[in-house]
């Protein structure tokens, strides 16, 4: 549905970034565009703001950007005389793509871009309106707690695909319970290593193990009889391990791309580094189990990545041991 028709007194496009927005304000009245950087701080969008405010004297002035949520877009609603006007990325996309047939990305000229195309199609756009706190901070909640739930499958799917190639009797004594049971959790921090295991007493292993039912005539425990028994699968302390070298190409600096391959690598306990390249590329070298190593390089290609991945170029070889944790260079 079409919005009632208002008149703006000028049309704003603003690209925006973790650290810096490109903005390009096109006034009613001018002849030229307005074309800047804007920092991602609160004092310089107010400031900003303020000076916009007194430029067009209060009057409504339209601003389109590829956000519907986040801390910018709710940074900007308490500004009254900004209607905000969020598009879908891929809509930019398809307008870029008609103007420019190679669809090349740019910063400055995307924020063109947006002013041009609020400026063209406000009156069939619907402008952004704000949940009311409760509902917000609800809709946050759940977000928050889709995402931990998550990041908790994932590095559940990990833990046992490592357990299945090192310590697969592990996964005998969890049967058909969740990777996250507590007792199993515990038992994991304690022992490491079926060496570890096989050297506790039985009654130590009793208290890390769930509470069995037992009888008058009950022989022991089966599982510490198992455990007893066991051998190890692999005595190689390096088996398994790997070193991940990916090229990721696209809009994948100053957008956060580094922050966020960081902490998935912390997660999956990885050590390496993320690295911007003066081309434009962003590079990830990363060592640690193989598994996880294949799990990093499934998160860069897929769709919740920061920025915009256009493709990701991967070499595998044997590691280096060089690295203690995973940094930011």
């Amino acid at each position: 549905m079409a919005e009632q028709a208002v008149s703006f007194a000028a049309f704003v496009g603003m690209d925006w970034a973790d650290e810096q927005h490109e903005v390009c304000v096109l006034a009613a009245n001018a002849l030229a565009p307005d074309e800047h950087s804007l920092k991602h701080e609160p004092e310089a969008i107010d400031e900003w703001a303020t000076k916009l405010r007194a430029q067009f004297g209060g009057r409504p002035v339209a601003l389109c950007l590829e956000q519907s949520r986040g801390a910018l877009i709710y940074a900007l609603q308490k500004y009254e005389f900004l209607v905000l006007f969020p598009i879908n990325p891929k809509q930019l996309a398809r307008y870029r793509e008609a103007l420019v047939p190679s669809g090349a990305k740019n910063d400055p000229v995307d924020a063109r871009r947006l002013a041009e195309f609020v400026r063209s199609f406000h009156n069939q756009m619907r402008s952004w309106r704000p949940d009311d706190e409760t509902t917000r901070s609800l809709r946050l909640l759940t977000e928050s707690r889709r995402k931990l739930v998550d990041q908790r499958t994932a590095i559940g799917q990990q833990l046992r695909q490592t357990l299945k190639e090192f310590f697969p009797l592990a996964l005998c004594l969890l049967g058909d319970q969740r990777m996250h049971a507590p007792w199993f959790l515990k038992l994991l921090g304690r022992f490491r290593t079926l060496t570890e295991l096989q050297r506790a007493s039985s009654r130590t292993l009793e208290r890390y193990l769930p509470h069995r039912r037992t009888t008058v005539d009950d022989p022991g425990d089966p599982r510490i009889t198992q455990i007893r028994q066991a051998h190890p699968l692999v005595t190689d302390a390096a088996a398994g391990q790997a070193r991940l070298t990916a090229w990721v190409h696209g809009y994948v600096q100053g957008v956060g791309f580094r922050w966020w391959t960081q902490a998935i690598a912390r997660e999956l306990g990885l050590v390496g580094t993320v690295t911007n390249l003066a081309d434009g590329r962003v590079e990830v070298i990363a060592e640690g189990p193989q598994a996880a190593c294949q799990q990093l390089l499934e998160a860069l290609r897929g769709p919740g990545t920061p920025g915009r991945v256009r493709s990701v170029v991967d070499q595998w070889s044997r590691p280096q041991g060089r690295f203690t944790g995973f940094v930011d260079q």
